[in-house]
This record gives structure tokens, C-alpha cells and sequence, in this order.
């Protein structure tokens, strides 16, 4: 078994001895074969056999940064950083340093999130508000164009949660905070394993928030870029999210922001799709939707909604979406229709020209697979997928044969 950088040092410095790194390597290959990602740091502290400073000075030893993209909040491992790279979850660049304190954060929990401080000053929560009724408020997750997603704690019972409000609350008319309400509800109805769960809604000081379980794991782009997950391991996670999208889509509900970053494989290897917050009802009016503000990530935008505006996004677009995330975690975090910094001229690529082949990127690639992919990011819906679990149930068929 190759040992890492990580666990040569720590030989080096005493840390532990080579049968123990033996032993710790073994179970992180068991975990990486269910999907689960699990940091040799992590495992140092769960054994005891170092704590967090003498990881941080491992990780100094590798010249290894956790760096930070402002946008949307996601952490990478950057070795060698030059200070240029972008962020595969958002395309905002380009990503900074955390602080010492972070680093800390980072290495423990691949959903890390920034101290208290740094989600007061960004955006919702005033100084004052950091304690919103019985939670306390941790950090943030992350937001999209409609609300925000904070890490906070039920003082009544302990349990650590996820909290889900609308941004610029006390500025929407009420049709908006009740299309949010109807939303909590149908979730929390879903049910469904790979579907984060949907606790509740509560409101304090005049807020209404959505009770969410705190997910312990990594997202999906991070697990890629990482090269975490095998080629099966990648395919079966895609199948659970289209399973997941299923149930979304038969509850009458529509995701709109399908992406990597937007799935977080849990401690259990299991996919669960996250992030509803700019979910929409299948058979809402787009009178409740946000005048002049773009739902969803550029490069998993539909061509349909490009041309048509909400009114065309349905169960087809989030189909799409899925297609474009097999498309981007197959080929090295590359898009159907090119770079994305111009996105002008991505949203003309869209509409005018055909996609770029996936055997451009990965030609290794079985034509089986490339043909799902090609299918589910077909220009024209009559020729995509006509439903996500159509999708899942390919993509499964495909696994059955490739054994």
C-alpha cells in the first residue's frame, strides 16, 4: 500500500510507527471503497494518537493550504498554492488562505464552516441575532440566490442542526414566505435516504427558518477533486441522486440547483442531495419567484430556461443538471459547452452550438456511459431523459453490467 506524504512525515516525526499507519491506511481504504471520505488527520485524533496542533504541523511539513472560497464557502486542500486557483463548486476565484483557526476547523470537518464572526459579517444575521430563539448559530454553510444556510445548535436538546432562511426576509411579500413554508413541508414529507430531512419550521424574532439534520461527510466535488471515489463509486452515487430526484419530482417538487456541491456523501457512503433552498414547486406560478435573479449554477442551467425563463424549469431541467454533474465529475471538472469565466459566451454556446463530447476529456470512458451522459444533456427535452429515475435506472443497468 503507497503511503502518503501525510504519513511519511508522521513516521518522521514520531507521531506513530509503521504498522499503526498501516493499520490507519487500511481503514481509510475501507471507508474510500463505500464513498466515504475520511481524512488520515481525522483518524489521527480519532485514535488519539495526536491532536489538532500536530496535525496543522503536518500539514504545514507537505506545504498543504486549506483555502477558502468566499462565495459559496467551500474548502479545498491546495498543495503548493500559488494564490491563482478557482473554485469548482462556484467558478468565483480566487480562492484565500483560511486563518490558523480555520485550519483547525477544516481538517476536522470537510463541511467546516467559518467561526461565528464570519457569518454575522457576511451577510443575514446581525451581531446581535446570533442566537436566533433556541439555536445558536455556529457558522455558515453556505447561501444560494434566495437564502442562506447556517450551523447552529439546539439549546434544547444539544442536537446540532442545519438552519435554512430566506434572505432579505423581511423585504418579500408573503406569497414568497409561504411558497418557503409549503416547500419545508414537502420535504420534511419526502422522507427519502438520500434526501437530507426536513425537521420542521420555526419562527423567532420575526423569522422563519427551516429545521434541517446537520449532515456529517463531503461534498461531492470536494471527494472528486480529491480523487476520492473510483468510477463505480462516482456512478452509484449518481444512481442514488437521480433515486433522490425521483422522490423530489413525485412529491411535485423541482430542486433548480442540482451540482456537485450540492450533494454530500455522508459518513455512511450514501449520496444525499442537499440545498433546497431554491426548490420550487412543479405547479407554482412564477408570480412567486424572484424578479431578475438567475436560479442555479450557470454551467447546469438547461438550455429551455436559458430561452423561456422560470416558467420552463421543471422535473426535465433538474434531469439536466444531473446530466451536466456526470459530465463535469467524469471529465475533470470540465462543462458540456466550455469555460464558464465568460459567461456570455457560455449562455451562446448553450443555445447555439452542440455539446462537447465526453470522450473529448475521457476517452477512456465506455460508450455505454458516455451515451447516458449525452442522452441526459440532450439539447431538446424530447431527447433527454423523460424522468430522473429513468436516468437512475440506467445509470444502475450500466453498474450491472460493468461487474
Amino acid at each position: 500500500m503507497a503511503v502518503p506524504l501525510f504519513g511519511q512525515l508522521a513516521i518522521q516525526r514520531g507521531v506513530l510507527d509503521a504498522p499503526k499507519l498501516e493499520a490507519l491506511l487500511a481503514r481509510q481504504q475501507a471507508a474510500r471503497a463505500k464513498g466515504r471520505f475520511v481524512r488520515l488527520g481525522e483518524l489521527l485524533r480519532e485514535t488519539r494518537v495526536c491532536g489538532s496542533r500536530t496535525v496543522r504541523e503536518l500539514l504545514a511539513l507537505q506545504h498543504v493550504t486549506i483555502v477558502c472560497c468566499a462565495r459559496c464557502g467551500a474548502r479545498y486542500d491546495a498543495v503548493l498554492f500559488q494564490g491563482q486557483r478557482r473554485c469548482l463548486r462556484c467558478c468565483a476565484g480566487p480562492l484565500q488562505p483560511t486563518s490558523p483557526d480555520e485550519q483547525d476547523l477544516a481538517v476536522e470537518d470537510v463541511l467546516a464552516e467559518g467561526p461565528q464572526a464570519q457569518a454575522i459579517e457576511q451577510g443575514f444575521l446581525t451581531r446581535s441575532a446570533a442566537k436566533l430563539g433556541p439555536f445558536l448559530v455556529l457558522g455558515e454553510i453556505g447561501r444560494g440566490a434566495m437564502g442562506v444556510v447556517y450551523k447552529a445548535r439546539d439549546t434544547r436538546s444539544g442536537q446540532v442542526v442545519a438552519l435554512k432562511l430566506l434572505l432579505r426576509q423581511e423585504e418579500l411579500p408573503w406569497e414568497e414566505v409561504t411558497r418557503f413554508r409549503r416547500e419545508a413541508e414537502a420535504i420534511a414529507r419526502l422522507n427519502h435516504p438520500n434526501v437530507v430531512r426536513c425537521q420542521g419550521l420555526e419562527e423567532h424574532q420575526g423569522l422563519v427558518c427551516m429545521v434541517l439534520e446537520f449532515l456529517r461527510g463531503a461534498p461531492l466535488d470536494q471527494l472528486c477533486v480529491q480523487g476520492l471515489l473510483d468510477l463505480r463509486g462516482l456512478i452509484g452515487l449518481a444512481a442514488q441522486i437521480g433515486r433522490a430526484l425521483e422522490a423530489v419530482h413525485a412529491a411535485g417538487l423541482v430542486h433548480r440547483d442540482i451540482k456537485p456541491g450540492n450533494v454530500v456523501v455522508d459518513t455512511r457512503g450514501q449520496a444525499r442531495l442537499v440545498d433546497f433552498g431554491i426548490a420550487k414547486s412543479s405547479q407554482e406560478s412564477v408570480s412567486l419567484t424572484l424578479e431578475d435573479q438567475v436560479l442555479g449554477s450557470l454551467p447546469y442551467i438547461a438550455p429551455e430556461y436559458v430561452l423561456q425563463g422560470v416558467e420552463a424549469l421543471d422535473a426535465l431541467c433538474d434531469v439536466y443538471a444531473l446530466g451536466v454533474l456526470l459530465y463535469a465529475t467524469l471529465s475533470g471538472a470540465r462543462y458540456p459547452y466550455g469555460d464558464t469565466q465568460d459567461e456570455q459566451g457560455y449562455v451562446v454556446r448553450l443555445i447555439e452550438e452542440p455539446p462537447t463530447s465526453l470522450t473529448r476529456w475521457a476517452p477512456q470512458l465506455d460508450p455505454g456511459l458516455v451515451a447516458i451522459v449525452a442522452k441526459a444533456i440532450a439539447k431538446e427535452r424530447g431527447e433527454r431523459y423523460p424522468s430522473a429515475g429513468a436516468l437512475a435506472a440506467d445509470l444502475e443497468g450500466w453498474l450491472a453490467s460493468a461487474r
